[in-house]
């Protein structure tokens, strides 16, 4: 996935576009994701919006990323 295909919208919800639909992949960490939004800037306020709404993720991401 490339960061052309993550849209944040106005009201900061996240749409995430595959065009072509051409695969699906299934990740425990979502590096490529996390990647892109560092590259952004955005990656402490994603990290505290997914510590509001998904404590679980954000631990076990954390860990993988600070390993």
């Amino acid at each position: 996935m490339r960061g052309e295909h993550i849209y944040v919208q106005e009201d900061e919800s996240i749409k995430v576009i595959d065009p072509r639909k051409s695969f699906t992949k299934e990740v425990l960490i979502p590096y490529g994701i996390i990647k892109v939004v560092d590259k952004t800037g955005e990656l402490d306020k994603f990290v505290k919006v997914l510590v509001i709404y998904r404590p679980d993720l954000a631990i076990s991401w954390m860990k993988a990323i600070n390993r």
